[in-house]
């Protein structure tokens, strides 16, 4: 059914389920795809990775045994495990002694697992959401559980040794029992909904698999087992068996939620051959609201491993394994040499890299904090307030976003689909039609299918309508947007730009029209002030006027609406192709930069409140005073002014029509008042480290933005409330009963952050100027990186030598010119390229250490060389590309063992 125009924002926008997805409806009916390039270059230094090698030196290794009764390092929950994904479905691995001793949430009986513990894969699904809201109203839209299977042996269990190959994203091990030896394989197929267990046994030993379904009351607070769960819980699972003669014994149990809700199914199909090998085929199939809640996901369950079955085990295997083949081939980044950290580091890198592939996909939800995994935990849901945005960033640079799948934007209609954003889309409906002309927070109050709203609270956008509270986390989706604009721009895509970040580009900017005003606090004034809103997170005290998280935003958003409209109408890349089509207008979107409204607002909007000695303020003012960061906080709002936004830059913009407040000392004052303060007063979460790390190698403080990534990984001076697993994940909060082992609140954004900040060190690209090693650490001497991306659609590779730059190489998959480049120590150079005659490239010295390539078409590459380095020599197969040798002491140290 169609929604009728509600003032001049969304005349074409369509209710795809209920009436209260309104701000991303464009997005629903996108048909953007991020699938590869458009143009395909080729690399002139040669590509000499033996990625099986490699990447066998980073593995995850768990290795267990018993010792007088004891077990050594055995994993035995959610923190120890090794674990596999596919951006829909995860599995974890672990010990655990047989039921009734099922422990709490993801543990079993806490870590404690005896002689006859067995091993259990706990099974999870990303997008299985409830959509109900407990009545004591503390949460809503929360993960449901799956169930786990049981592994029972016949011996009793004496050791093991597990390895999370990451080449073939597969789990592979042996293990050893007093009835005899098995060997073992777990994988996530990489695009088909299954799992696939296979256990090979000898002498006297036997397996069999046993699903068990889990049924929980879907409340946050039930899930910490602080009080009674305030909700009716979920009926229990109904399991049905069959047998087939062909394709083994099968397992279905159906999971009923509610009526309005759906259900889900998983279905475990076990194969046991005459030569002791057993094969476990696993899916867990969704018939839940909104999408199809009429569905029979037992049907679906078992539909599925017919399909899968019917391809036969070595497709299925080779398609796997070919994915993951293509994935690892994106990119590399290797410093290994330089150290025992520098080994572990790398190592730490590619299994984020691995972590990501594994929870993202093409058409896939969202990335959540759980992941496709799940696990009881305080954070059951989606965060808009840091955790998306920060999950988020090293998905651009590292090359591997056209191959994990759409954009963002994209993946966000998943997520508005299934209820995660529910009542702050209702929330954003009413802004729009009853806000728009209010001048006060506390006005413009309203009702909207029974809830009530307030202007302040309107835009809010969390995991539920009551994350943020009074004066709102109103930068939230924009903060969003920010991260769809950046993987547009690392594609340098037209149909990004215009279908995934300019519609909720302009809902944001929408919203916050109603919050602006010419008067502070009551005084008349010339610019365009803020009404109080908050800081994510809650930083201590009231909201205050002109928040620097919000007036960032808002500078940001007209900058950018402002750049891709004007681009736009004027055929400029990336959008010449787009207008040059038959009967072309401007997007719909634009109508507010016809107007000239957004640059009203972005002309008259007040600056940031900046102290001289301390740097960007939190608020403007509050009782009409500016507020200060002066409480160890570990939120950073307040800087992203500086990173991401550079709204506040480090450099120069190119641009002087930028409306940029350029000072290094801003920059300085503020990254240094937020780490004395928040870290000198014990305040520093996990993902405030690579926070810090990032903006210091913005700042060129290279050593400080490693000691900041060494710190958060190896639990430097961390507070032991947050620490980082043997398996890489950030295990985050306290413990109710206070022993915080007992405790799993895995969190993604820290260690994707961590990854991303170590991109920063070696390549950063804003302003349309590429800066190659702008900060790396000085005890780096050696260092590479191949077909890391940049903005612009650009794919640069680089390699220092013995503590000097080798050579640069830049592929261009969008014809983006001219391109500033900026090297360091490059001095005297040569060049050659794959089409220099044709495409006429040049390029010159302008500055120290800043070039300007012109003439790079699409598909064209340049090799750019130092003077004792010879270009021609770089494409032949003895010299080319290849990871750095890695400290033998220091290789596969993650994991469990």
């Amino acid at each position: 059914r169609r929604m009728p125009p509600y003032s001049s924002f969304g005349r074409r926008m369509m209710v795809h389920v209920r009436l209260d997805l309104l701000l991303f409806s464009l997005l629903l009916n996108s048909r953007y795809v991020m699938t590869s390039d458009p143009v395909p270059t080729t690399s002139i230094v040669h590509d000499n990775i033996n990625w099986r090698e490699y990447l066998a030196q980073q593995d995850m290794i768990y290795n267990f045994v018993q010792r007088d009764g004891a077990w050594q390092r055995l994993p035995t929950n959610w923190l120890t495990g090794p674990f596999t994904g596919n951006g829909w479905l995860g599995t974890v691995l672990y010990a655990c002694d047989p039921p009734p001793a099922i422990g709490r949430g993801a543990f079993c009986a806490l870590g404690n697992a005896t002689e006859h513990a067995e091993l259990r894969i706990e099974l999870g699904r990303q997008d299985l959401y409830s959509a109900r809201k407990p009545s004591n109203n503390y949460w809503n839209g929360v993960r449901l559980p799956v169930g786990y299977v049981r592994l029972v042996f016949k011996g009793k269990l004496l050791a093991g040794t597990l390895r999370v190959a990451l080449h073939n994203a597969e789990i592979r091990g042996t293990l050893r029992t007093t009835m005899g030896n098995m060997s073992f394989l777990l994988l996530t197929h990489a695009t088909e909904l299954i799992h696939l267990v296979e256990v090979n046994v000898t002498d006297s030993e036997a397996v069999s698999f046993v699903f068990v379904p889990i049924t929980k009351c879907v409340d946050r607070v039930d899930v910490l087992g602080l009080i009674n769960c305030t909700m009716a819980p979920n009926p229990a699972a109904s399991c049905v068996q069959r047998q087939s003669q062909t394709d083994g014994n099968e397992t279905v149990c159906t999971q009923p939620v509610s009526p309005s809700e759906g259900s889900y199914a998983t279905a475990l199909r076990v194969k046991s051959m005459m030569n002791g090998q057993h094969q476990a085929w696993i899916t867990t199939a969704s018939c839940m609201w909104p999408f199809d809640i009429a569905g029979d996901a037992a049907t679906r369950a078992s539909a599925t491993l017919d399909t899968v079955l019917a391809k036969g085990r070595l497709r299925i295997l080779e398609s796997h394994r070919a994915w993951w083949t293509a994935y690892w081939a994106k990119a590399l980044l290797s410093i290994g040499s330089n150290g025992v950290d520098e080994t572990r580091v790398e190592s730490f890198y590619n299994i984020e890299m691995y972590r990501i592939g594994s929870s993202m996909r093409e058409n896939g939800p969202v990335r959540d904090e759980i992941g496709p995994w799940y696990v009881d935990t305080e954070w059951p849901s989606l965060w808009l307030d840091l955790n998306l945005e920060l999950t988020y960033w090293p998905n651009g640079p590292s090359n591997r976003a056209l191959i994990i799948g759409k954009s963002l934007g994209e993946g966000l209609r998943v997520n508005i689909l299934n209820g995660h954003l529910t009542d702050n889309f209702r929330q954003s409906k009413f802004a729009l039609e009853h806000c728009f002309n209010t001048s006060a927070t506390d006005v413009g109050v309203g009702s909207d299918g029974g809830a009530t709203y307030r202007c302040a609270d309107a835009m809010s956008i969390g995991a539920s309508s009551n994350q943020m509270h009074t004066g709102g986390d109103m930068g939230n989706l924009m903060w969003v947007t920010n991260d769809i604009y950046q993987i547009c721009d690392y594609e340098y895509n037209a149909s990004c730009f215009l279908e995934l970040a300019l519609p909720p580009m302009r809902g944001a900017l929408g919203a916050y029209r109603h919050l602006l005003a010419y008067n502070l606090n009551g005084t008349p004034s010339r610019h365009l002030h803020l009404f109080p809103t908050d800081s994510p997170a809650g930083y201590p005290g009231p909201p205050g006027w002109d928040c620097s998280y919000d007036i960032a935003m808002i500078m940001w958003g007209t900058d950018k609406y402002i750049e891709i409209c004007s681009k736009v109408s004027r055929g400029l890349p990336p959008f010449e192709h787009a207008r040059k089509a038959r009967a072309y207008t401007l997007p719909e979107e634009c109508d507010l930069w016809l107007s000239g409204e957004v640059q009203r607002i972005r002309q008259d909007l007040t600056p940031l409140s900046i102290s001289a000695t301390t740097g960007i303020n939190v608020w403007g003012s509050r009782n009409g005073r500016p507020v200060p960061f002066d409480i160890p906080f570990r939120h950073f709002s307040h800087l992203l002014a500086f990173v991401p936004l550079q709204v506040v830059s480090y450099n120069a913009p190119r641009d002087a029509k930028v409306q940029a407040q350029t000072d290094q000392q801003t920059c300085l004052h503020t990254l240094d008042t937020f780490y004395n303060i928040t870290f000198g007063g014990g305040a520093a979460s996990t993902f405030s480290y690579p926070a810090v790390s990032q903006m210091s190698a913005f700042t060129r403080r290279a050593d400080a933005a490693w000691g900041n990534v060494t710190a958060m990984l190896f639990n430097r001076g961390i507070d032991p409330v947050y620490s980082i697993t043997p398996s890489l994940f950030d295990n985050e909060g306290t413990s109710p009963t206070g022993n915080n082992s007992d405790v799993v609140n895995i969190t993604p954004e820290a260690t994707a952050a961590t990854a991303d900040a170590l991109h920063k060190m070696v390549l950063q690209s804003y302003d349309e100027v590429v800066r190659v090693f702008p900060s790396v650490p000085s005890r780096w001497m050696d260092v590479i990186f191949y077909r890391l991306r940049a903005r612009r659609g650009f794919l640069v590779s680089a390699a220092i030598v013995n503590g000097t730059v080798a050579w640069v190489q830049l592929e261009s998959t969008r014809g983006a010119s001219p391109c500033l480049l900026e090297v360091p120590q490059l001095g005297d150079f040569t060049w050659i390229s794959t089409r220099a005659q044709r495409d006429r490239v040049n390029i010159s010295r302008i500055a120290k250490n800043m070039y300007d390539v012109r003439g790079l078409s699409a598909g064209n590459t340049v090799l750019i060389c130092a003077e004792n380095i010879s270009c021609a020599s770089l494409n032949t197969t003895n010299i080319g590309v290849q990871p750095l040798p890695a400290v033998a002491s220091a290789t596969n140290s993650w994991g469990y063992h």
